[in-house]
């Protein structure tokens, strides 16, 4: 058993170490499991590209847009097990969301997670946690939007909006009782 590990380690960290040739990646971490359990992880490269020093299995990377695909597998989850209606307006699960705007209360999750809220952008302050977990950005966020409107009519128009997946991370702990992180 202890060669067979030894081997799937070699094959991970070879394809690992593929992947930083064929795309110009600094590192990669991965995991790899079976049947639903993690029988093991490894990392290969460098920390950064300013830096020599390996990449450790402790280090930690912003994810960046991957962690929208996870938002959205939550709430559908949720909308599955029947825990809400992704087309109930949001405000209806989270009753402090509040905007300077009265058409906010017309947008739902289904527009927070197609990018059709109407809601500028992105405030950012804070949202990149990379090394540090903390979570002023998310836990402001509601109180930021009090005083913004919307860019659209919620519905009428698709714009990416990073904010929209930040409100759907409350979404999830409202509903769920569990905290996203």
């Amino acid at each position: 058993m202890k060669n067979l590990s030894l081997s799937v380690k070699e094959k991970a960290d070879g394809i690992a170490n593929a992947s930083i040739d064929a795309l110009g990646a600094t590192s990669v971490q991965y995991a790899v499991s079976y049947r639903g359990e993690a029988v093991l992880s490894g990392s290969v490269g460098k920390y950064d590209k300013g830096e020599t020093r390996p990449l450790s299995k402790d280090d930690m990377y912003g994810i960046g847009s991957t962690s929208k695909a996870y938002a959205a597998a939550a709430v559908m989850l949720l909308a599955d097990m029947g825990k809400l209606d992704i087309d109930k307006p949001y405000k209806s699960y989270v009753p402090d969301f509040g905007m300077a705007d009265p058409r906010h209360v017309n947008i739902t999750p289904r527009h927070l997670m197609n990018h059709s809220s109407g809601i500028y952008g992105s405030h950012f302050k804070g949202s990149f946690l990379f090394e540090d977990n903390n979570m002023f950005a998310i836990e402001n966020l509601l109180k930021h939007l009090k005083n913004c409107t919307l860019k659209y009519d919620p519905g009428s128009y698709m714009e990416y909006c990073n904010d929209g997946f930040q409100l759907l991370e409350i979404l999830v702990e409202r509903v769920s009782g569990l905290k996203f992180n």
